[in-house]
């Protein structure tokens, strides 16, 4: 690979896991209102799960920008992001009314998953 595609994977990577080094962020500064989210949704134990939350969404972001264990980074981001789009963007739970919005969350997950898988691979081309 060339300096500039490694750039651009670079690039990638920093913006596939925007959102989650940026939620991680917010989560820590806002942890009370992180802990009441999960309860909202009905996620219990709140605290230690909100922990764990932010440590996988700050160092599966960091392990793939970084190229250190990228791999393990996304396996770790993917996972948090099927559970928590079942548990946050469970569409077919709601009523008929908000089901196309959910199913928009639900899919721009799936979605970022993928670009997640891509620029992992991406990581290993020589």
């Amino acid at each position: 690979m060339t300096t500039a595609e490694h750039i651009l994977v670079g690039i990638a990577a920093l913006l596939v896991t925007a959102p989650y080094w940026v939620s991680a962020g917010l989560k820590t500064l806002w942890f009370r209102a992180t802990i009441a989210e999960m309860q909202a949704l009905g996620v219990e134990p709140a605290r230690p799960i909100a922990q764990a939350t932010i440590l996988v969404q700050a160092f599966g972001s960091a392990a793939l920008v970084l190229n250190i264990f990228p791999l393990a980074g996304v396996l770790a981001l993917a996972a948090f992001t099927v559970a928590a789009t079942c548990v946050g963007h469970a569409f077919w739970r709601l009523p008929a009314g908000e089901r196309l919005n959910g199913a928009n969350g639900f899919l721009a997950n799936v979605g970022l998953v993928g670009g997640l898988i891509c620029v992992a691979l991406l990581r290993y081309l020589p």
